[in-house]
């Protein structure tokens, strides 16, 4: 608000009246003491009268601190009672005084300043030069110059007054502003500081809109001084002291600060103060606001800047504002001020540009981006650079003016940080609406010339969005800048520039992907239309670009032709690049002409001009039109306009070297790169065609116009010449390219030319030399001329590391073949990059990018044999990208088909649905291997939704076509030359029929013959005869066989169904050992022995499909092929062969993930050191290993030891030897077929304690078969076969099929997982929300409680004992010639005596099929099988109670899970019959004996590989590392831990609480410690990828206590993947993770009892050190007796598994 100045009344002019009717003597006293205050008003040498002093106060005391205490109270209450009076409204004496106080009032003063003046008096002979003295006598000054006296002395004395305030000002000024005084005497300082500010308040309080501006010039000065002497950049205090100083300033001059970038309240001047002198008011203190703000700047301390910055530029621009509107009539330029004026008009665009930076700093965008476009509205544009957009267009008008280059940048800024920052519109990013706020200096037609302004600053918003166009907002906003160009460029005034913003559009919508036909018409008419005007307005001098417009239309034309692949595309792409090649070559001709005409006539610039304007603009052009083209109309060629006289180009920039400017036809930079750019695309297309001829036109016109029209042209004609050349070298025309060279050689040496290009040129040059035969030596080379062949050299490389790959393939290596692979993608990539970076135009549609994306394909192929789905849907989607990036709709059309086939496996069968019918529209409908491939899938498809009638039309479909295309062939071959080198005999043996695509043919063959197995009829028999004859192929033959091997199978089913006694063989228990010694048997049998033979026959098969494909045949085909013959055998051994319990065991074992013992064959190459000197550009070499020649791994030397190494180098080295020895034997392992007969029959688990056991469950591909194996050291396999299906005569357990139990289990996670997410919209006040949320937890807990008891039910009844051990020895044997077997015996004899009657009655059948199947005849009608359950149960209560004192209960027995990819999912350790034990998962057998031998090896035992290992691995408890809280939202877990880990450091444990890890930490954890415990989210995949994981040469044991960090991701038909594998690849012995989410608090509950459990305290630890012998509970134990401790046993409890071996601390 303004300051309030009532207190001070106009001085009334004195009368006689006034004065005879007044009381003088007060008057005349009051005065007289004003006087005398006045003269005492000084800082220096105060006078005193003591004896004064004494006279008026003889009752003065004694001592100099007495007085002076009674002298300043005297003051005080001097200075109060003046107060009043002046509170009072008192004034002088006038004619009639109204009242009779008014008339005492003199009195009253009179008396108050006589005691005031006394006491000063006193006090100044106390204290010399006090400053309190001083500031006391002006708070009396204040008063009396407040008061309404009159009077000719009063006004003397109140001007005496008012100058010795000066003086104490001005002296209190000089005192704060010497750097001596602020050094020496702080104290003085903040007491002159303090006087300053009475000074200042009473000035303030004398003003008033009456007052004369010397008076508002002291108040504001004083102001000024306080707030720049005041500001201390790093006390906020004191900053805003300063900023309320500057405040009341404003208000003197009653401005109202704003916060806003906007003062519109109305202003209005004192009265005295004139208009002129009130702007230059505010201007000072607009500049005292800025400086102080620049202060703050130079200090950092952004924030605070802002306000006082904010307040200089706003009151800058009211300043500006009133001086504009001030009426003095007096010229600027002539008073003292002109200078400053200037320096703010200059100032002001700064100011606001700095404003805008402080916003930027503190991340305001919003205040950065306003402050940035006040800037630019505050800047003065010199009337020399809307010259420079008319003559040089708007494209290179900011660079022709140094002066402009920060305003460029504010417009790049602005346009940038609201596109992308603010993500603003188009409407909001244009600065089209700051053209009534644009100042140009000097302007002639002010209205016009904004236009030009804006068009230029429009222009440059588009150009600075250039590098963000992949962004489809960018795009958007692009699009909407320039229609507001095009708005503003209208076709009479502008038509040039608007045909270029037209062109630019149509830039924009092209990469964009858009236009339609209609407006792409209307556009390029426009273009042709403004390309063709006579009358060019504004636009004349930019008349050489209007031909360029038109030629580059055509262009774009050509460019949407191909990008549509519209039938005619070649002729159109041809028609329009021959248009723009004729428009350009008139255009060169026309130029040409003209320097001809100036050259020959030697005129000066301006005769020069007058001719050309008396000879027309369009005679040169017409002439030369003519007499090129006949049918053609010609078209108005451009005129070079008048050059700008000097008085024009006073801000212009200097012309080039040759004298030629932009308006004489020479192209500015940004023309000239356009038009290069224009070019390359018209030749590119050329070629793209095949149009020879055309592109030659296009390079020589190209050459021409560089030449001679372009600045900076030499770099762009070498690169046209060198294209020119090469071209003729291919063309056979040596001697042109020569010539072509030979200039180009000169151009490059005598003209700047870059590295790069002179690279091209000679590489090019020497590929022509070569043709001719003048190569010089290689040795002789230079190093330039050497890159061309190592381009050669990386595509001769990637071909033979492919061909390797085919090799490796061919011999079952898959490893070696996925790795070749890898190195010829690696090589094909650096080509195509290498040819791109040489030459930009022609890599992307080379045979190089052909083979990158085939290569990509095969990959990709690679990866999906292998069951790696991830890996593969990435390739493909590579390859993908690439072919559409080339245009080549069969190449896209095949990447489409093939990630559809991976998305079919994945079971994502909606979405390859929508990638096939993508991949069919684009095919093209020629018939051939492509289209028949997308048949096959789409047959496919149809078969896995159970629509087999239209899987069988599709195969038809699909044989049909490949039929035609061999038809094709065939007539091929009969109406062509025969080939010269027939295929031998030995190449096809016993085979008639090569189809085409022999493999897709097999294929197709294979599924619709599969489709017809219950249908054989004519149709099957001709597929199999055509299938038998298709040539055998290796992969063809391991399908062919896997086929037949079902087919085979399926009859011996029908053989089951026919059979009395063997129907029921599918819904029975089967057991190996088979369990009954009689030496009776069913194979006794006709029908016996021939399904024993079909069985024989199928088994046969399988295993031979398996012996091609178990290494790289796809991991569905080959788990389907191990399962098989697993139940294959298990009807066998029913039949009465030979017991195959082993064979079955590791049967199921080798089926069990098998894509991740694939994986770590190429996982173990990176944990190699071998892998770190391999080289890229190294031919494979066809050795045993695989490996890159010894000759790449001698690229490193081998130091010599140096004499500072310390010990812990050698140690390191002698672990790396431990874990390359290891990974070594590892490899070598796993290089061994999996399926290899002798090791199918050799027992795996011998080797392991005898207290462990292996259990292997696996569910059959048509999920009706359970298979549960138990191994055991030194013991015979256990193998039960459980029919999912019709097992018990009751319906109950119909409900838990397996794909019922399945769906229920995933229905509760997915509950489950809701209901966690949702624990944290449950607020703690609100306990009924917490007890409904409680609830359905509780019942959810209940419902898998359930779920799992009926699982362990239904699915195995009686033989759940197959999990448990015998406590103790068997009765005594029995007589009878019939006998069980004994892990039968003593797999039943663990059920209990009070277990249901349905578990024994699942005894009770077992036996009798058993019977049934050995042959022996039991009447089963005539058994009361409730009987024998009585009998059973009678029998079991006997031998429990016998052996319950003789149990022998094994220490730390031990159950490792083998589970298949169907079963993963559920917690089996929670089942009843595991519940509470030590139980474990691995991935398969071999997994636990790498544990095993990394333990072994890593303890340096030396033991042979015959001695047992004793189960108990035990890890240094001291070297730990914990993550607790790594995402900073887990509070209640890092209160719960914190303090016990804190408190773990004292005995090793290292870690880090609150925050994140880096990867490198992450990884340095699991390599550098023997346990890493982690309490986050997830599984830490934010925190260190999987491939880093997998890639570890060793890894801690790991607990993941995070939501779902153990689960294992569906894949459809391939095998699971998930970050429990990832650690298994690394090599971690142990690893704890949940299988779903859980909430923390209860969690955390079951983590603490682990610990607790395992004793893991400092204490505990401590005590362990001294005692090592002393025993500890593993892992596991602590986990399975854990599991109760948390509130929800099963949601919670039963979510954390153990993945590998258990450790002990």
């Amino acid at each position: 608000m303004p300051a309030k100045v009532t207190t001070r009344r106009p001085v009334a002019a004195p009368t006689r009246q006034a004065a005879a009717k007044g009381r003088t003597p007060a008057a005349a006293s009051t005065d007289e003491l004003a006087s005398q205050l006045a003269s005492k008003l000084t800082v220096s040498k105060a006078k005193t009268t003591r004896s004064t002093a004494k006279r008026d106060a003889p009752d003065a005391p004694k001592t100099p601190q007495e007085r002076r205490v009674s002298a300043m109270r005297s003051v005080n209450a001097a200075s109060q009672g003046l107060g009043a009076v002046v509170k009072t409204g008192w004034k002088a004496p006038s004619e009639v005084p109204p009242t009779k106080k008014p008339a005492a009032a003199p009195h009253e003063a009179f008396g108050l300043a006589t005691s005031a003046r006394i006491a000063l008096e006193e006090l100044r002979g106390i204290s010399p030069g006090d400053v309190d003295v001083e500031r006391a006598a002006i708070s009396i000054a204040g008063k009396l110059l407040g008061l309404d006296m009159t009077g000719e002395d009063y006004i003397k004395a109140e001007g005496k007054m008012k100058r010795a305030l000066d003086r104490l000002r001005r002296a209190a000024v000089k005192t704060i502003a010497s750097p001596k005084s602020k050094a020496s005497n702080d104290s003085l300082v903040k007491a002159v500081k303090a006087l300053l500010l009475d000074i200042s308040a009473t000035l303030e309080a004398l003003l008033s809109p009456s007052s004369p501006s010397d008076d508002y010039a002291s108040a504001l000065d004083l102001s000024f001084v306080l707030a720049r002497t005041t500001i201390v950049p790093n006390n906020p205090v004191t900053t805003d002291l300063a900023y309320d100083l500057l405040s009341r300033a404003a208000r003197i001059l009653g401005l109202q600060l704003v916060d806003n970038l906007e003062h519109s309240d109305s202003i209005t001047s004192p009265s005295l103060v004139d208009e002129a002198t009130f702007a230059n008011f505010v201007r000072c203190l607009s500049g005292a606001f800025h400086t102080l703000g620049g202060i703050l700047y130079q200090a950092g301390k952004y924030g605070t800047a802002i306000r006082f910055l904010r307040q200089g530029c706003v009151l800058g621009k009211v300043a500006v504002r009133l001086q504009d509107n001030c009426s003095s009539t007096q010229d600027a330029t002539e008073t003292k001020e002109a200078d400053s004026w200037i320096q703010l008009n200059d100032q002001l665009s700064r100011r606001w540009e700095l404003l805008g930076v402080c916003y930027s700093k503190i991340a305001d965008r919003q205040g950065a981006y306003d402050s940035f476009v006040e800037s630019l509205t505050s800047y003065v544009f010199p009337h020399a650079f809307v010259e420079s957009v008319r003559t040089i267009g708007p494209a290179g008008a900011f660079e022709a003016f140094p002066a402009l280059k920060q305003a460029a940048v504010i417009i790049d800024r602005v346009t940038y940080m609201a596109t992308c920052e603010l993500l603003r519109p188009a409407s909001q990013v244009s600065l089209k609406r700051v053209i009534g706020s644009i100042s140009i200096n000097g302007a002639a037609d002010l209205k016009e010339e904004r236009l030009c302004v804006a068009g230029a600053i429009l222009e440059r918003q588009t150009e600075s969005l250039a590098g963000n166009l992949w962004k489809a907002s960018v795009q958007s906003v692009v699009s909407g800048l320039l229609s507001d160009c095009i708005s503003i460029y209208d076709s009479e005034t502008r038509p040039i520039r608007r045909a270029g913003a037209t062109l630019k559009a149509l830039e924009l919508i092209y990469y964009a992907g858009g236009a339609e036909d209609a407006g792409l018409v209307a556009s390029t008419a426009e273009v042709e239309a403004l390309s063709d005007r006579e009358a060019l307005g504004l636009d004349l001098a930019l008349a050489h670009l209007q031909a360029l417009h038109s030629a580059e239309m055509h262009v774009w034309l050509a460019l949407y032709a191909h990008r549509r692949g519209h039938q005619q595309q070649s002729t159109l792409i041809v028609q329009h690049a021959q248009e723009a090649y004729w428009i350009l070559r008139s255009w060169v001709r026309s130029k040409n002409a003209e320097t001809i005409e100036v050259v020959g006539a030697k005129k000066s610039v301006k005769q020069v001009g007058a001719a050309r304007k008396a000879k027309g603009r369009t005679a040169t052009a017409r002439a030369v039109t003519a007499t090129t083209r006949k049918p053609r109309t010609t078209k108005a060629a451009p005129v070079t306009p008048r050059r700008p006289q000097q008085s024009e180009m006073v801000q212009a920039p200097e012309p080039p070297p040759n004298g030629k400017a932009g308006g004489n036809g020479l192209l500015t930079l940004k023309d000239s790169r356009r038009l290069v750019t224009l070019l390359n695309m018209a030749i590119h297309l050329a070629g793209f065609v095949g149009h020879i001829i055309l592109k030659l036109e296009l390079l020589q016109v190209a050459r021409q116009i560089c030449e001679h029209h372009l600045l900076n042209q030499h770099e762009d004609f070498v690169r046209f010449s060198v294209t020119l050349a090469h071209e003729y070298v291919k063309l056979g025309k040596l001697k042109k390219a020569g010539s072509v060279y030979n200039r180009s050689l000169n151009s490059a040496q005598v003209q700047t030319v870059s590295d790069e290009t002179k690279i091209v040129l000679l590489l090019r040059h020497a590929e022509s030399v070569t043709r001719i035969g003048l190569l010089v030596n290689e040795k002789e080379m230079s190093t330039l001329d050497r890159v061309q062949l190592r381009v050669n050299f990386l595509q001769r490389t990637a071909l033979a590391a492919s061909v390797f790959a085919e090799i490796k393939l061919a011999e079952d290596d898959p490893t070696a073949s996925l790795v070749a692979l890898l190195q010829a993608l690696r090589l094909w990539n650096r080509s195509v990059s290498t040819l791109s970076y040489l030459s930009p135009r022609e890599g992307t549609a080379t045979v190089a990018s052909s083979s990158l994306a085939e290569t990509l394909l095969a990959v990709a192929g690679a990866f999906f044999r292998r069951g790696s789905a991830r890996e593969a849907e990435y390739f493909v989607r590579e390859a993908e990208q690439l072919a559409g990036s080339m245009n080549a709709p069969a190449l896209l059309g095949r990447a489409l088909a093939v990630k559809g086939e991976v998305q079919l496996q994945l079971g994502q069968l909606d979405a390859a649905h929508g990638t096939l019918t993508e991949a069919a529209d684009t095919l093209p409908d020629a018939p051939g291997p492509d289209a028949a491939e997308l048949r096959r899938l789409f047959g496919e498809h149809d078969e896995l939704l159970r629509q087999d009638q239209d899987a069988q039309l599709r195969y038809a479909e699909a044989l049909r076509m490949l039929e035609e295309l061999d038809k094709k062939f065939s007539v091929l071959d009969g109406s062509g030359r025969r080939s010269s080198i027939p295929l031998s005999s030995s190449f096809l043996p016993g085979r008639s029929f090569e189809p085409p695509a022999p493999t897709l043919f097999s294929a197709v063959l294979r599924q619709h013959i599969w489709l017809l197995r219950d249908n054989i009829g004519d149709d099957y028999e001709n597929l199999l005869q055509k299938l038998s004859l298709v040539a055998p192929l290796s992969d063809v033959q391991a399908e062919e066989r896997s086929l037949l091997a079902k087919l085979t199978l399926h009859d011996a089913y029908d053989h089951f169904r026919e059979d009395m006694f063997l129907s029921s063989i599918r819904e029975s228990v089967l057991s190996l050992p088979m369990g009954l010694s009689d030496d009776q048997s069913l194979l006794a049998t006709p029908s016996a022995q021939t399904i024993m033979r079909t069985l024989t026959d199928a088994e046969r098969l399988f295993y031979s499909n398996l012996t091609i494909s178990a290494r790289r045949g796809k991991v569905p085909r080959v788990r389907e092929a191990a399962s098989s013959l697993a139940l294959i055998r298990s009807y066998q051994s029913s039949l009465g062969a030979n017991d195959s319990s082993l064979l079955i065991a590791n049967l199921l074992d080798a089926c069990a993930n098998i894509t991740l013992r694939r994986e770590l064959l190429e996982v173990i190459s990176y944990k190699l050191p071998s892998f770190r000197t391999q080289d890229d550009l190294c031919w494979p070499l066809l050795n045993v290993t695989g490996e890159q020649p010894a000759a790449a791994k001698t690229r490193m030397k081998t130091l010599a030891p140096s004499p500072f190494d310390s010990d812990d180098d050698s140690e390191d080295g002698a672990e790396d030897l431990f874990l390359t020895e290891y990974w070594r034997y590892i490899r070598e392992k796993y290089q061994r077929l999996p399926f290899d007969s002798a090791d199918l029959l050799r027992s795996k688990v011998d080797r392991l304690p005898k207290n462990w056991t292996v259990v292997h469950i696996c569910v059959t591909e048509d999920q009706n078969t359970l298979f549960v194996t138990r191994q055991r050291a030194e013991q015979q396999p256990l193998v039960f076969s459980l029919p999912l299906k019709g097992r018990r005569e009751t319906e109950d357990d119909e409900h838990l099929a397996f794909e019922d139990a399945i769906s229920e289990l995933r229905e509760i996670i997915r509950l489950s997982d809701e209901s966690t997410k949702s624990a944290i919209n449950v607020k703690g006040q609100d306990q009924g929300a917490r007890a409904a949320w409680w609830a359905d937890r509780g019942a959810l807990d209940k419902r898998l409680k359930e779920l799992l008891e009926s699982i362990e039910f239904c699915w195995f009844g009686a033989f759940k004992k197959i999990f448990e051990r015998a406590i103790g020895a068997q009765g005594k044997k029995q007589s009878t010639h019939m006998q069980l077997d004994g892990s039968l015996l003593e797999c039943f004899s663990r059920l209990s005596p009070k277990c249901r009657d349905e578990e024994l009655e699942d005894l009770v059948y077992f036996i009798l099929d058993l019977c049934q199947f050995q042959g022996l005849q039991v009447a089963i009608a005539e058994v009361d099988i409730d009987h024998v359950v009585v009998d059973l149960r009678a029998a079991l209560e006997e031998h429990t109670a016998r052996v319950r004192d003789r149990a022998i209960q094994l220490e730390d027995e031990h159950v490792f899970l083998v589970l298949t990819r169907s079963l993963q999912e559920i917690p089996w350790e929670s089942i009843p019959v595991l519940r509470g034990r030590s139980v474990s998962r691995i991935p398969n057998v071999d997994f636990l004996l790498d544990s095993l031998e990394f333990a072994r090896r890593a303890r340096g035992s030396g033991l042979p590989d015959a001695e047992r290992y004793n189960g108990r691995t035990q890890l240094d408890a001291a070297n730990a590392y914990y993550i607790l809280n790594p995402s900073g939202d887990l509070k209640g877990t890092e209160r719960r831990f914190s303090p016990w880990l804190k408190s773990m450091r004292t005995v090793g444990w290292d870690g880090i609480i609150g925050r994140a890890p880096s990867e490198q930490e992450f990884t340095s954890a699991l390599t550098s410690h023997e346990l890493l415990i982690y309490f986050g989210h997830g599984g830490g995949e934010q925190y260190i990828r999987s491939h880093k994981i997998r890639q570890l040469p060793r890894c801690a044991a790991t607990m993941l206590w995070g939501c779902s960090s153990g689960l294992l991701r569906d894949m459809g038909m391939f095998d699971r993947i998930g970050t429990p594998y990832n650690y298994a690849l690394a090599g971690c012995p142990t690893l704890v993770a949940n299988l779903w989410d859980v909430t923390d608090r209860d969690i955390d509950k079951l983590t603490q009892a682990v610990f607790d459990k395992m004793h893991l305290t400092p204490e505990a630890l401590k005590a362990k050190r001294k005692d090592s012998a002393k025993d500890g509970t593993s892992v596991v134990t602590a986990l399975a007796e854990a599991r109760d401790a948390c509130k929800l046993k099963y949601i919670t409890g039963a979510a954390p598994v153990i993945y590998g071996i258990p450790f002990y601390l």
